[in-house]
């Protein structure tokens, strides 16, 4: 019966990991073109595509469901000792960051719309009169 309940465990834990796994690379297919195409044309704005969002959300709460119910049901069943593979891991989660910090640093510098008829009057007037706070695009367009 024990030996039951560690098999049905062990199922679990690698059901959840393949979830969480699928979803990643789902994620990432989804995304890469539009990766891509921030790439291919800087400063241009993206166009809308409610469906591609709607994707992204759903495999996000997909792989948040099977995180946490692993987190809080299901404990890991295989832990060996690998300073290597953990070295490796957390070294390649470091990774991860950095090229998503560089990703959102293009993504903010280099495709935000230029300003128009929509802009945040309050806070271009506090900027205006404060030239530390104001945007470099601001000061060099200034009479």
């Amino acid at each position: 019966m024990n030996a039951d309940n560690a098999q049905r465990k062990h199922g679990t834990y690698l059901l959840l990991l393949a979830l969480q796994i699928s979803g990643a690379i789902i994620f990432i297919w989804q995304a890469l073109p539009e990766f891509r195409q921030v790439a291919d044309t800087p400063g241009a704005q993206l166009p809308r595509d409610g469906f591609s969002d709607l994707i992204s959300f759903g495999v996000l709460c997909v792989m948040q469901f099977a995180f946490w119910y692993r987190a809080l049901r299901v404990p890991i069943p295989f832990r060996y000792p690998q300073i290597f593979l953990n070295h490796l891991f957390l070294f390649l989660g470091r990774l991860g960051f950095i090229f998503g910090s560089a990703l959102f640093g293009i993504v903010v510098f280099r495709h935000l719309p230029e300003l128009d008829q929509g802009i945040d009057m309050l806070l271009a007037a506090k900027a205006r009169n404060d030239p530390a706070r104001m945007p470099v695009r601001a000061v060099l367009h200034q009479p």
